[in-house]
């Protein structure tokens, strides 16, 4: 039962993830400042499946890191964060 509910949960937050890049990257511009910014499509979508026995910390450490590329991921023409 916690397998399913762990498939059930990551399936979920896949999900929510694409739609929030979805909504994020297509959204529709509501003042002259966000008028001028542009906004790209998503090109890479990342899923994790994790195995069965991996503990809550191990899953938990994982997804910090992987959120933490946010602000330590740089484009290397311009220097500046580029995941949404």
């Amino acid at each position: 039962m916690i397998v399913r509910t762990r498939h059930i949960a990551a399936s979920l937050a896949s999900v929510g993830l694409i739609l929030f890049a979805t909504v994020r990257t297509f959204r529709p511009q509501y003042s002259d400042a966000l008028a001028k910014k542009t906004f790209t499509p998503v090109t890479h979508t990342v899923l994790f499946q994790f195995k069965e026995g991996t503990t809550p910390d191990e899953i938990k450490d994982v997804c910090a890191r992987f959120a933490s590329l946010k602000k330590t991921c740089r484009h290397p023409g311009t220097g500046r964060e580029y995941i949404l």
